[in-house]
C-alpha cells in the first residue's frame, strides 16, 4: 500500500513538472509574440538598389547588408569606400596599406576584384585591360551608404559579378545649401583636407567635392599621396521623370615597402582615373526604366617600367514591372566597349566588346518564400556565347 502511495505521488510530481515545463515555452512564446509586435525592425523599411532594382532587404532572396552614414562617421581613419567593409561578414579585405588597394573578397571568391561587381550609384568600375577595380580611388568625400549583396549576381551584372556586388551611392544635399570643410593630422604627418558643398533646389540639386590625403607611412618607403574631385547634378524634370550627370577624376601614387625580410626601395605606383556617367530614370517603383551611358579611364605609371591606358565605354537599359502582386519582373540588356594600351613590356593594344540581354523574375509566395529565376545571355567578342542561368527558393 505504501508502494502504491508512493508511485502515485511521484506520478503526480512529474506531471507538474512536465506541465510546468510546457507551459512556460507557452509564456515565453506569448511574450516573444507581444515583443515582435511591438519592437521596431529597421531592416524592413530599408530599400537596397545593389540588386538592379528597389528592395526591402527582408524581400531580397540574396543576403544583403547596408552601410548606412552613421556607420560610415563612427570609423575614423578609414581611408577609402571599400575599407569600411572590413567589419562586415562573409567579407575578406586584401590590403596593401593603410591607403593602398584594398581588393575584395565575398565568401571567399574575389580574384582580386575582377570577380566581384563594383558600383557608383549603378555606373560599373572596370579596369579596361585587367578587368579589376582600383579602389584606392574611391575616397569617403561623396559616399553617403554602401550596399553588399553576397552570393552570384552574374545574370544582372555579368561575371565579374560572380561573387557578389558592392554599391556605393554618393550624397545629394537636402538642405538649399550644404557645405562642409574638414581638416585632419595624424602620425607618421598623416594629412587629410576635405571640402564638399553642394544646394537643393526642388527640381535641381548638384554636389561637389574635392579630397587630398597624404602620408609618409608607417614603414620606410610606404608614402602615399592622393586627390580626388568629383561633382553630381540633378534635374527633376517631373514627378515621374529625373535625369543627372556625375564626374570623378583621383590621381595619386603610393609607395610599397614590401615585406620586412625582403623591403623594397623606391617601388611606387602612379595612379590617374576617371569616370563618368549620364542617367535618366522614368516611371515609379511599380513600373519603372532606367537608361544609363558611362565612361571609365585611366592611365598608370609604375616604377618596375609598366606603363598604359585603359578605358570602357558602355551603357545599361532596364525596365522593371510590379503590377501583379507579390511579382517583380525585370528585363534589360546592357553593352561595353572595353580596351587598352601598354606602352613597354608587353607592348601592344587591345579591346574587346561585350553585348547582353536578361530576364530575372522575383515571386513573394505567402509573404514566406522568395521564388526567384531568370538568364542572361552574354556575348563576347573574344569568347562568343555564355548563358547564365539562375533559380532559387
Amino acid at each position: 500500500m505504501r508502494t502504491w502511495k508512493k508511485a502515485f505521488i511521484q506520478l503526480i510530481l512529474l506531471l507538474f513538472i512536465c506541465g510546468s515545463v510546457m507551459a512556460a515555452p507557452n509564456e515565453n512564446s506569448e511574450k516573444k509574440k507581444d515583443d515582435k509586435e511591438t519592437t521596431f525592425h529597421p531592416h524592413e523599411k530599408v530599400l537596397v538598389t545593389a540588386t538592379l532594382t528597389r528592395h526591402m532587404i527582408k524581400d531580397c532572396s540574396s543576403s544583403v547588408s547596408v552601410i548606412d552614414i552613421n556607420d560610415i562617421l563612427a570609423l575614423p581613419g578609414v581611408s577609402n569606400a571599400l575599407n569600411l567593409l572590413n567589419n562586415q561578414p562573409g567579407i575578406f579585405i586584401r590590403q596593401t596599406s593603410a591607403f593602398g588597394r584594398a581588393d575584395v573578397d565575398i565568401r571567399g571568391i574575389g580574384q582580386r576584384g575582377r570577380r566581384i561587381a563594383v558600383l557608383v550609384d549603378g555606373r560599373p568600375e572596370k579596369m579596361g585591360l585587367f578587368g579589376c577595380t582600383v579602389t584606392h580611388a574611391f575616397p569617403l568625400d561623396n559616399v553617403e551608404r554602401i550596399e553588399i549583396v553576397r552570393g552570384p549576381s552574374s545574370v544582372l551584372y555579368g561575371s565579374e559579378a560572380l561573387g557578389g556586388v558592392v554599391n556605393i551611392l554618393t550624397h545629394m544635399p537636402k538642405e538649399k545649401f550644404e557645405t562642409d570643410f574638414e581638416a585632419t593630422y595624424g602620425s607618421f604627418n598623416t594629412q587629410q583636407y576635405n571640402l564638399k558643398h553642394g544646394g537643393n533646389f526642388n527640381r535641381l540639386s548638384y554636389f561637389l567635392t574635392v579630397d587630398r590625403r597624404s602620408s609618409n607611412g608607417h614603414r620606410e618607403n610606404s608614402e602615399y599621396q592622393g586627390n580626388a574631385v568629383t561633382g553630381k547634378i540633378q534635374y527633376k524634370w517631373a514627378d515621374d521623370l529625373r535625369s543627372s550627370f556625375q564626374v570623378k577624376y583621383f590621381e595619386g601614387r603610393k609607395y610599397e615597402a614590401g615585406p620586412l625580410d625582403h623591403p623594397l626601395s623606391d617601388f611606387w605606383n602612379d595612379y590617374k582615373r576617371g569616370a563618368a556617367d549620364f542617367s535618366i530614370r522614368k516611371g515609379n517603383p511599380d513600373n519603372e526604366i532606367v537608361f544609363k551611358l558611362y565612361t571609365n579611364f585611366g592611365h598608370h605609371i609604375f616604377s618596375d617600367g609598366w606603363h598604359s591606358r585603359d578605358y570602357v565605354n558602355g551603357g545599361i537599359l532596364h525596365y522593371t514591372n510590379k503590377h501583379i502582386t507579390n511579382n517583380e519582373l525585370t528585363i534589360g540588356g546592357d553593352f561595353r566597349f572595353l580596351g587598352g594600351k601598354s606602352y613597354n613590356f608587353p607592348k601592344g593594344e587591345w579591346q574587346k566588346n561585350e553585348q547582353a540581354v536578361f530576364i530575372h523574375d522575383q515571386y513573394v509566395l505567402w509573404n514566406k518564400w522568395i521564388l526567384s529565376t531568370g538568364f542572361r545571355l552574354h556575348r563576347d567578342s573574344l569568347y562568343g556565347l555564355q548563358v547564365s542561368p539562375q533559380w532559387g527558393v
